[in-house]
């Protein structure tokens, strides 16, 4: 894939963090290493039993166990590498103030999209929407009348992900510059930081909102329902508004009708936290890391079967295998990827090793919410797939067909196909399901569970066929994967 990197690209691994609401990946604590000596090369895994002969590109593979350049982290730099909060003294020492008057007056907001125009940042929470239009779009829709609110969204439903908790819990001052600095920028009157309800950081996160009492927006924290969906821009809008935290579908635009019928800036907290980067170092230092259509960093959670789990501060455009060689390498053989998270796709660890990580998309491989779950190999992809659909299916908001309807009916589907009963209209019937959901929720939601399960169908095609013939898998079932077993369990309801 062609890209402009920079000569120093390369990741950094972050300390885990205790997640909130949702589990990540269990993380374990890497071995010391000083930046002069090379990574630490595991043994040798034993081989597990497998299935019989596949087709070449579905048989097990060992991804490489390289060790990228080493480079400076940005989000997680200092202290916050070291796996504990930042203070707000020790935050300005490392990062000086903000530079309040360039985006202070009428002209402010203005300033900030064109200067986040010119870094090309793009939305860290999953879609990679373009910050600055979705600035300009706030910017546009305010007035005196209708002043703007300013949605730091930490909550984080997907449970591959756990970058989101990491970078709040080491470096929450630098996510609150952005909040603040926005609302700033767009005269807004009001500024609220999100995490799920339970979260182990609501302590912490409320010290450092006191912290900063005199911050030029107030700056309030809310607790939203620990469900998958809550986190959607226009889940938070609503219940920010009303107390309910169902999305309220693709035709809401939050940028003109928020919280209280308000122009609303909803994004992500890496996100924010790159804007105050940007503000204090400027669009071309921003773009020194990545790629020409995908610059800056990014944080990205590894899980499954590697060594080394945890989170990583990635150049974008890293590809995979350099990431999971920076995670330890396979801690046994290993066939398929989860990329994007459990609304993502399932990839052949064989052939996607080079594949990069970034907003532009490769083989119409983009990134989406930024996490990796290596399957071993001996695990079977149909059985994990089934149980992730019927957890996704769950955490529908039932607010619309194909959420209410389509999502249980095709877990079911996969439920029957794991169980491997001869039923000659099941593939019929999966695929005509998966063709007429898609583009028809209340938000994409369902969009994603098809994406899951087609990747699926494609990824694990010899294991179809062979469920499909009615005869049983060989290989252990998904429940005795890590991720399966942190699914969540439902918390309930929406207020």
């Amino acid at each position: 894939m062609s890209s402009s990197r920079h000569p120093a690209s390369g990741l950094t691994r972050a300390q885990p963090a205790p997640s909130v609401g949702y589990s990540a990946p269990p993380v374990a604590q890497p071995p010391r290493v000083h930046p002069a000596e090379p990574l630490p090369v595991p043994r040798p895994a034993s081989r597990h039993s497998v299935a019989p002969p596949r087709p070449s590109h579905l048989r097990p593979t060992r991804f490489a166990e390289r060790a990228p350049t080493r480079y400076s982290p940005r989000l997680l730099a200092g202290p916050a590498g070291a796996g504990r909060p930042m203070s707000l003294a020790e935050h300005e020492r490392l990062h000086g103030q903000l530079p309040w008057s360039r985006f202070t007056g009428s002209e402010g907001g203005a300033r900030l999209v064109e200067l986040i125009a010119e870094a090309g940042l793009r939305g860290r929470g999953g879609s990679g929407f373009p910050t600055a239009r979705k600035i300009a779009a706030v910017l546009a829709a305010s007035s005196k009348r209708r002043q703007v609110t300013v949605v730091a969204n930490g909550c984080e439903g997907d449970p591959t992900s756990g970058k989101d908790v990491t970078l709040l819990r080491q470096a929450p001052h630098l996510v609150l510059d952005g909040l603040v600095l926005a609302a700033h920028a767009l005269g807004a009157t009001q500024a609220v930081l999100c995490v799920h309800r339970g979260s182990p950081l609501i302590s912490a996160l409320q010290k450092a909102l006191i912290e900063r009492s005199d911050s030029p927006c107030p700056m309030h924290l809310a607790t939203v329902p620990r469900r998958y969906v809550s986190s959607e821009s226009s889940a938070l809008a609503r219940f920010l508004t009303s107390g309910d935290a169902r999305p309220t579908g693709p035709l809401t635009h939050t940028a003109s009708q928020g919280v209280h019928g308000r122009p609303t800036l909803v994004d992500n907290v890496e996100t924010l936290a790159h804007l105050a980067l940007i503000a204090r170092h400027g669009a071309e230092w921003f773009r020194r890391r990545g790629t020409q259509p995908s610059p800056g960093t990014t944080l990205v959670t590894v899980g499954g079967a590697v060594n080394r789990p945890g989170i990583f501060e990635v150049d974008l455009g890293t590809d995979i295998g350099a990431i999971l060689g920076m995670a330890g390498g396979a801690s046994r053989p290993t066939e398929a990827i989860l990329l994007g998270g459990l609304g993502g796709r399932w990839l052949a660890c064989t052939s996607n090793l080079r594949t990069a990580l970034c907003f532009e998309g490769h083989r119409g491989i983009t990134l989406g919410v930024p996490s990796l779950v290596v399957l071993p190999a001996d695990i079977c992809g149909l059985a994990v797939t089934s149980t992730i659909l019927t957890y996704l299916a769950a955490e529908s908001a039932g607010q619309c067909g194909p959420c209410k309807f389509g999502l249980p009916a095709v877990a079911a589907d996969f439920a029957e196909l794991v169980a491997a009963r001869p039923d000659a209209a099941l593939r019929e019937r999966l695929h005509r399901r998966l063709h007429v959901i898609p583009g028809r929720g209340a938000c994409s939601h369902p969009d994603g569970a098809v994406q899951l399960a087609t990747s699926a169908l494609h990824m694990f095609a010899a294991d179809v066929a062979e469920h499909l013939a009615g005869r049983r898998c060989r290989r252990s079932p998904g429940s005795s994967f890590d991720l399966v077993r942190t699914l969540p369990a439902s918390a309930g309801g929406w207020i």
